[in-house]
């Protein structure tokens, strides 16, 4: 029987293979970190992109509004104006007519 003892070998890492693994982790950390902040990057466009077409689509919405209340403004007051023109005309007609049967010229 062998009664050598048995020598239990701790495996001592190689320096460069140490450094190598340290390095891998160091730039696979840095991707990873890389990667998060690509994403957040891309949530923050898809979030600011939303607000900006709900602000577009509120002042278009706002701005329909506004033209349709304008227009029926500009409509309204140009059929006012129009009623006045009338009346003013028959009135004119009528004092025109009243003043030619009095002063006898018919």
């Amino acid at each position: 029987m062998n009664t050598k003892a048995k020598s239990t070998e701790h495996s001592v890492p190689d320096p460069v293979s140490a450094s190598v693994l340290f390095f891998t982790d160091m730039a696979l950390q840095g991707v990873q970190k890389f990667v998060d902040a690509q994403k957040h990057l891309l949530d923050l466009t898809v979030e600011q992109s939303a607000l900006i077409t709900n602000a577009t689509k509120d002042y278009t919405d706002a701005t329909c509004r506004f033209a349709a209340i304008l227009t029926g403004v500009v409509r309204q007051s140009t059929e006012r104006a129009v009623a006045a023109g009338k009346s003013v005309l028959e009135s004119a007609a009528k004092q025109n007519a009243f003043t030619r049967s009095a002063s006898g010229a018919d």
